[in-house]
């Protein structure tokens, strides 16, 4: 019975940590951006996201802050925050392969006086290759409010540059090697409306999180048990 308690822990531990088998490092992992900016950046260039201390998703906690002008057209894909591997942005953690992550999730605000379409995209560490993914509506002056982009080969607004004969093919090579993680404004989204006029936009960002698909580490936890009873009853 000891022993078997023991195992049990064990395969807890494997549950907790059970991403560790993929190179996107451990999972599920959240970030909180609880004391800087985790070398975040707002846009395609290396300027450092701004790191607000206190007032976070939940009412609590540091966050980050970007700022883009949106345009008055309903053309183009603006960036306005990312992780990357290069910045070595939340250690890295979201860099490498995704294909054990179900969904990524993102708490997300603005001061924007009109409605902003939120999207994903994930760039491949081949240039030019990336899955877009579209997120949904962000209301205008909503607080936080959290985003599910669940990761899927037909749920994507486009493949750039990747290979593959079907979605299945390329959204495979697009996840398996992520070399960074991109917040933009779709201003594509069907049945958007943009402002009139050009006007700079303040986007609040916090608790990023990679969740796992549930099969990978309950199996996992599930085979080790199952192999340390074994041991344990030819022992007996």
């Amino acid at each position: 019975m000891k022993n078997i308690k023991a195992h049990l822990v064990v395969a807890g531990c494997l549950l907790a940590t059970c991403g560790s088998l993929s190179a996107a490092a451990v999972l599920p992992f959240t970030e909180t951006f609880s004391s800087n900016n985790s070398n975040w950046t707002q846009n395609v260039s290396a300027t450092a996201a701004n790191w607000i201390s206190s007032g976070g998703a939940g009412g609590s906690g540091g966050y980050i802050t970007t700022t883009y002008s949106v345009t008055n057209t309903t053309s183009g894909t603006p960036v306005v925050a990312r992780a990357t591997g290069s910045n070595s942005a939340s250690g890295g953690q979201f860099i490498g392969d995704y294909s054990e992550i179900d969904t990524i999730t993102v708490s997300v605000k603005s001061n924007a006086t009109f409605d902003l379409p939120i999207a994903l995209r994930l760039g491949g560490a081949v240039p030019g290759t990336a899955i877009t993914i579209n997120g949904g509506i962000l209301p205008a002056g909503a607080d936080w409010t959290t985003f599910t982009f669940n990761l899927t080969a037909n749920n994507f607004i486009s493949y750039e540059g990747t290979p593959g004969a079907d979605n299945a093919a390329k959204f495979a090579n697009a996840t398996s090697n992520v070399a960074n993680l991109q917040l933009f404004f779709y201003l594509g989204a069907a049945g958007y409306t943009p402002p009139s006029t050009t006007t700079p936009v303040t986007l609040s960002v916090d608790s990023v999180s990679l969740v796992p698909e549930p099969s990978a580490c309950v199996l996992s936890a599930l085979g080790v048990v199952g192999l340390f009873c074994f041991r344990s009853r030819k022992q007996a």
